[in-house]
């Protein structure tokens, strides 16, 4: 734009046709002072007094150096002044006469720059030094080179050198260069790689634009913009970022003074262009004037060979900034209304809410909700601009603004709206959360006032409803990942409409779950699931809802029971892990009441009772009398059902099934049984033997008698149903205690059915089949011969031979016999062993004793103990046997010490 806006700058007299050439400028901040050299006396200039504007003469420091200065520079932060002057680098100190400090130890200084740390508030300067770059910290009255710096060898002596962020900035003679400064905190190390950048104009000069993260390069009537943030975006632009402004007339210098550059030109001209975007704005020609130097925010010091001028842009600030609002350049008017505290920010929200509408309606969304989120726009304020998202109720209130939007600009328009609420919504939540915080007596957290609460919970709602309709026609992928966030506050019947329209039955699934909507979650699972194939591949089969039940808890065990109906019906095994639950939330299920759901699954499944019980018992290690009687009866009745099924092949010795040896289910199930009658606890023996009232339960109900201590019943099962002797001795094994007087009688018991065998059909062990045709059963004498003489040890041997018939031979008894007398003789040797032990057991004591016993000790008036070092007098007291120590038995008892023979 080549006419000019408006005036932004006032020039004002500092010094007039001076008596000496001025060959530098630069200012003083803090002070508000400026310095003007000439060769070596330094005239400086300061606001004139008794409210007069403008500056006057303060005074004038002859020679604060030998030789001519060739560049002058005030380091306000640490408040020096340096001077570069026949290649020597002095550093001053602000105090007239200006006295040197110190002399910068590095020869042939040809450039150098300053710079201060203001996290740890070290001042540093750069020199530039036969091709060689040194960095010095100034540390207690002197500068000390740093060694930890590995900077690149220029191709020449540096001219100019600036930093810019953690960039090196430096111009040789043809070219400008970027070193950009990197650490490694391996080695505690800074490096940096050189990148050559462009030619040199004929006056080179370098800008350190920091409040954009710009630096910027003269060349010619251009001035290049790069960035120097190493990578990073500035605003909104790609981190090779570069951007010319061009002046109408070569650059002699140029200073930074946002958001303009101030240019001189040939003749005196001082040209002034906005950075972004690039106009100018104002030219103003000051005589013969050579030379810039930046001085206050919104102030530019401009000096000829022998006069010193002051640009002020603060006087018609008000009056641009409006200027710039009603030509609509609100981009300007935002940046000048943030310069100096001319406006308060009311007055620059006011500017940069225009600026943010001007935005939209020039199509450029991200930029618009860009600049609402950073002056904190209320929402519902910036939705207006979409009425048709915002709810009735508020969108009444609001004339429409983006209905004439074409369809792809609404498009794009509402990609950079999901963006602004997606923040907006995470700053609300946290504002909340803080909230919560509070309430609940954390530290550092603020808490809201009722109305400010009531209001950030609206404007959440809002947000969250408007970003699902945002998501559902331009993101469909994140609607899910909105819905599961803990604290997601979409309107539920304005989000279940909107799913329900979109066709989006997996996210109306997830909603239903995040909000706990549970039968209306279940409800949806079902009908999809019947649905199948013709609905969503998520909703096919049981696994969601098998999931979904799962993680309800006993507190919703009503609609556990209401929708796994039909899971089980479809699959029974997986059914059953509803109620089992999966590692990720068995303790879920663990919770459930067992015997609410032992009742329903006997009425809706019954092939599910089995794994059920087995899986709490077995796995949950539940001791629940009712459970374990059940699963033995539901074990029973298994039992029965197969064996209608079941087609045995009987031997001509044999009448009854041995549990346990039939093939498949049956075997399997017998074997549960048993297994499990032997090793729970919990179950009555007496119900269950009621519920065995099959004639096939024969081991069962021989198991059960031996619980109930009925040992000849069960025994006469084994002898005299089964005629298998060696289950019948794993029996007494099973149940033999010598010290219980019932339990060591079961070998005596067993010899008995042999020799004495009772009709089993008439008493109470067994019920045999209607079919079955047992034979009245007859001693056997051999086999309790037998038993005799394997267990002889384990039984009264005079019992056991008074059982036995007067008729049978010493010959058949011989083996029993040897063998009782075996064990009698061995119990004899045992006693004698156990005898001889105590004998000697008490002699060694008694020996002891005496040793003990004839022990003198002698106790005088002097003897001391060795732990208080008190007399021992008549207290009692303990000796050492070892050393003959002696100690009151008090300290005795009191001391650690821990192996002590009195």
């Amino acid at each position: 734009v080549r006419c000019e806006m408006f005036e932004a700058y006032v020039s004002s007299e500092v010094a007039f046709k001076l008596p000496v050439e001025i060959n530098a400028i630069t200012f003083h901040n803090s002070a508000k002072r400026i310095f003007a050299l000439s060769k070596c006396d330094l005239h400086f200039y300061s606001p004139a007094k008794s409210g007069r504007r403008g500056y006057e003469l303060e005074n004038v420091a002859k020679r604060i150096s030998r030789k001519p200065i060739q560049q002058l520079k005030v380091v306000d932060e640490a408040d020096f002044l340096l001077t570069l002057s026949d290649q020597v680098l002095s550093l001053h100190s602000l105090v007239y006469p200006f006295p040197v400090k110190a002399i910068v130890r590095v020869k042939a200084v040809t450039a150098f720059t300053a710079h201060v740390d203001q996290k740890n508030n070290a001042f540093y300067i750069t020199v530039a030094s036969k091709r060689k770059f040194s960095i010095l910290k100034w540390h207690g009255d002197d500068f000390v080179e740093l060694t930890n710096c590995d900077l690149p060898v220029p191709s020449d002596n540096p001219l100019v050198i600036t930093w810019s962020r953690r960039c090196l900035c430096y111009a040789v003679r043809d070219s400008y260069n970027m070193i950009a400064m990197t650490y490694n905190s391996a080695t505690q190390a800074w490096s940096g790689e050189n990148q050559k950048l462009f030619p040199v104009g004929d006056v080179p000069c370098i800008l350190d634009i920091s409040e954009r993260k710009l630096v910027g390069f003269t060349r010619g009537d251009i001035v290049t913009l790069r960035s120097s943030s190493m990578g990073e975006k500035i605003h909104g632009t790609s981190p090779n970022f570069s951007q010319d402004v061009r002046f109408t007339g070569t650059l002699l210098s140029v200073v930074n003074d946002g958001p303009y550059l101030v240019g001189l030109l040939s003749k005196g001209v001082v040209e002034i262009r906005s950075i972004s975007p690039s106009y100018l704005i104002q030219t103003i020609s000051l005589g013969k004037s050579v030379m810039l130097a930046p001085a206050l925010p919104g102030q530019v010091c401009v000096a000829s060979s022998f006069d010193v001028w002051l640009l002020d842009a603060h006087v018609h600030l008000r009056k641009n900034v409006g200027h710039l609002v009603n030509e609509r350049h609100f981009d300007l008017a935002v940046q000048l209304a943030e310069c100096g505290k001319l406006f308060n920010e009311s007055e620059k929200v006011e500017i940069k809410t225009q600026s943010a509408l001007n935005l939209f309606n020039q199509r450029k969304f991200e930029e618009a909700f860009a600049l609402h989120a950073e002056i904190k726009t209320n929402v519902i304020s910036v939705l207006s601009l979409f009425p048709d998202l915002l709810p009735e109720r508020f969108a009444a209130r609001h004339s429409p603004a983006a209905s004439d939007l074409a369809e792809n600009e609404k498009k794009r328009a509402m990609l950079a709206l999901s963006s602004y609420l997606a923040a907006a919504r995470t700053e609300l939540a946290f504002t909340l959360e803080q909230h919560n915080k509070a309430k609940n007596g954390e530290k550092n957290a603020a808490l809201l006032s009722k109305e400010d609460h009531e209001k950030a919970k609206t404007e959440l709602q809002i947000v969250d409803t408007t970003l699902l309709q945002c998501y559902l026609k331009t993101r469909p992928m994140l609607v899910d990942s909105l819905l599961r966030l803990h604290d997601n506050s979409c309107s539920f019947e304005d989000a279940e409409t909107m799913l329900r329209g979109a066709k989006q039955l997996r996210s109306l699934f997830i909603l239903y779950e995040t909000r706990r909507k549970h039968q209306m979650a279940l409800s949806l699972l079902k009908e999809q699931a019947a649905l199948a194939p013709n609905s969503d591949p998520f909703f096919h089969g049981v696994d969601q809802t098998v999931e979904y039940l799962q993680t309800l808890g006993n507190s919703h065990l009503d609609a556990i029971f209401e929708y796994s109906k039909w899971v089980l019906a479809e699959d029974p095994l997986v059914g059953i892990t509803i109620f089992t639950g999966d590692e990720t939330n068995g303790d879920l299920a663990r919770n459930l009441d067992r015997d609410r759901v032992l009742d329903f699954l006997e009425e809706e499944c019954i092939q599910a009772v089995i794994p059920y019980l087995e899986h709490v018992i077995f796995k949950w290690e539940d001791e629940s009398a009712r459970l374990h009687e059940a699963l033995l009866e539901y074990y029973a009745r298994k039992v029965k059902e197969l064996l209608k099924e079941y087609t045995h092949a009987f031997h001509d010795d044999q009448n009854v099934i041995r549990a346990g040896e039939e093939e498949g289910d049956l075997g399997m199930y017998r074997r549960k049984m048993l297994k499990f009658l032997h090793h729970s606890l919990s179950y009555s023996p007496n119900k269950i033997l009621v519920q065995l009232n099959h004639y096939a339960f024969c081991e069962e109900r021989a198991l059960i008698l031996g619980r109930l201590k009925k040992h000849e019943e069960a025994l006469s099962i084994y002898t005299g149903v089964l005629h298998d002797l060696d289950a019948a001795e794993e029996y007494c094994r099973l149940y033999y205690n010598a010290a219980d007087p019932v339990d060591s009688q079961v070998y005596l018991h067993l010899v008995r059915a042999f020799v004495c065998p009772s009709d089993p059909q008439l008493g109470t062990a067994i019920l045999v089949s209607p079919d079955a045709d047992l034979p009245t059963p007859t001693p056997n004498v051999p086999l309790a011969i037998k038993v005799l003489s394997r267990h002889a040890d384990k039984m009264d041997a005079v019992a056991a031979l008074s059982l036995i018939p007067d008729e049978s031979s010493l010959c058949d008894l011989s083996a029993s016999l040897t063998a009782l007398v075996r064990a009698t003789a061995q119990e004899e040797a045992a006693t004698s062993i156990r005898r001889a032990l105590c004998e000697s057991a008490c002699l060694r004591v008694e020996r002891r004793l005496r040793e003990v016993s004839s022990t003198r000790v002698l106790i005088t008036s002097n003897t001391q103990c060795v732990n208080c070092d008190k007399k021992i007098g008549t207290s009692t007291f303990v000796r050492h046997a070892q050393t003959g120590e002696v100690e009151h038995l008090f300290c005795h008892e009191s001391s650690d010490r821990k192996k002590i023979q009195v």
